[in-house]
């Protein structure tokens, strides 16, 4: 309910969707496109850095130094999608218990609601926000991967990856599909969260039991595949 949250979300939602509807139609859809976009760009990340390692294995020169470069570039991949595939899950699974309806409905801005491309596909509960779980979840990820190996294209990465995070965050709350709230509160649990994959107990169970077996899956297919 409207009660249950505090003021200031109530007062920022209002001011910062009058300013979106007061705004032209070139930059109210810019936000809409933003409030979303972002969000493809991380499959997209994966491929090209689990393809990286595929293409440091088929190099002849330097075997050991290709072969360490194919294994950071792998692990660090399917690193990052379980980080934010456990972040998913646990959305998902809070989703079955949160109530909050959406801003847009409960500060009854409906007849002027401002669309997202993907709004029309998401829950209607409004928290905790998944793209704002799964962005946070994934950009903390990679710069955890870039601490753990010293990748300076990690690095650039990371910082790039937490702008489109932050710019997502505001243009959801513009747009009153998310409170301000829902985007902070589970953000914070979830930079937590990828912290903690990287504890040691916790990333050498993760190498062990999960990425070698997938590597290894991996590699009896391309065999297969390519023999």
């Amino acid at each position: 309910m409207l009660y249950q949250e505090p003021s200031w979300w109530v007062y920022l939602e209002q001011q910062s969707h009058a300013f979106l509807l007061q705004s032209s139609p070139f930059v109210q859809d810019l936000v809409s496109l933003f409030a979303d976009i972002f969000v493809f760009t991380y499959p997209v990340f994966l491929l090209w850095l689990y393809g990286r390692g595929i293409r440091s294995e088929t190099q002849k020169s330097f075997a050991q130094t290709s072969k360490n470069n194919a294994w950071h570039a792998k692990t660090s991949a399917l690193q990052i999608f379980f980080s934010v595939i456990v972040s998913i899950c646990m959305t998902m699974f809070v989703q079955l218990f949160a109530t909050k309806q959406r801003p847009f409905i409960e500060l009854w801005l409906a007849s002027d609601h401002v669309e997202t491309p993907l709004h029309s596909f998401l829950p209607s509960t409004s928290f905790p926000s998944d793209h704002a779980t799964v962005s946070f979840a994934f950009a903390t990820a990679v710069l955890l991967v870039w601490i753990q190996h010293k990748n300076p294209v990690l690095k650039v990465c990371a910082v790039l990856f937490y702008k489109f995070a932050i710019i997502m965050a505001i243009a959801r709350v513009m747009t009153a599909v998310h409170r301000p709230t829902d985007v902070i509160v589970w953000d914070i649990i979830w930079i937590i969260w990828a912290v903690f994959l990287t504890w040691k107990p916790i990333y050498n169970f993760f190498v062990r039991y999960l990425a070698t077996p997938l590597i290894r899956f991996e590699k009896k297919i391309f065999w297969f595949l390519y023999k």
